[in-house]
């Protein structure tokens, strides 16, 4: 959406060049941008809404006042730069877990949000029963969290991504590999997976006690299970 927004801003220049700033082109350049933040920002928003927190109102309301103040002296590279750059600040601030209905090793259902009930920082890994580099993962952490939890309170999350002809050789598959001390959950119809833009798997994130997102990657060698840990004793 944001590339998208920065064409449309683009195309309008080059349209308007050598013409004078007639008010609807003005307007059109300020619509533009603040449809910007406004789209860019929207999911981020209702998640940090239906949380009670309010930062994403502070970056719209940042961004339209820039657009507006003084916008005529600005250069359109500047505008771009400044437009990018907030959009960042609020992708960053607003990563975190989203509420979505999960089945947990039990066949409940529960809403994940339930997982910062506690407040601990946690690691979530989604894993399938066909992706062998997932496998590798959670065995090099189930492996390594006896003495990880010594240096640090957390859980870990494994989330089954296998679709609802699958959801059984899952949890048989979880029990074999003896990840019990998991917090295991499946989601069976992808929607966590969506939620959180996972499209490739093994996806790793750490999250802190309020579900801010604070570190992610994406597949795995033998050793990367350490930045894990690493991230974990960063969190405050």
């Amino acid at each position: 959406v944001a590339v998208a927004a920065i064409v449309v801003v683009v195309v309008v220049e080059a349209a308007s060049a050598g013409t004078t700033n007639s008010p609807c082109r003005i307007y059109l350049k300020r619509l533009t941008f603040v449809s910007l933040f406004l789209l860019n920002n929207i999911s981020y928003f209702w998640a940090d809404f239906v949380q009670k927190k309010c930062k994403s109102v502070f970056y719209i309301i940042l961004s339209i006042f820039l657009f507006n103040y003084k916008i005529k002296a600005m250069k359109p590279i500047l505008k771009l730069s400044l437009a990018f750059l907030l959009s960042l600040l609020s992708i960053s601030s607003f990563a975190q877990m989203p509420s979505v209905k999960v089945d947990n090793v039990k066949g409940e259902q529960i809403s994940t949000s339930s997982l910062l009930d506690d407040g601990k920082p946690m690691i979530v890994s989604f894993w399938s029963c066909t992706c062998k580099p997932c496998i590798m993962e959670l065995d090099a952490i189930n492996e390594n969290f006896p003495d990880w939890i010594e240096e640090a309170d957390f859980k870990v999350v494994a989330v089954s991504t296998d679709d609802a002809r699958f959801t059984a050789k899952a949890r048989s598959f979880a029990a074999g590999r003896g990840w019990s001390d998991f917090v295991q959950l499946y989601d069976k119809n992808q929607e966590l997976m969506r939620a959180m833009n996972v499209t490739v798997t093994p996806q790793v994130f750490v999250l802190d006690g309020q579900g801010k997102i604070v570190y992610s990657h994406t597949g795995y060698v033998p050793g990367s299970e350490e930045e894990l840990i690493k991230a974990i004793k960063k969190i405050k």
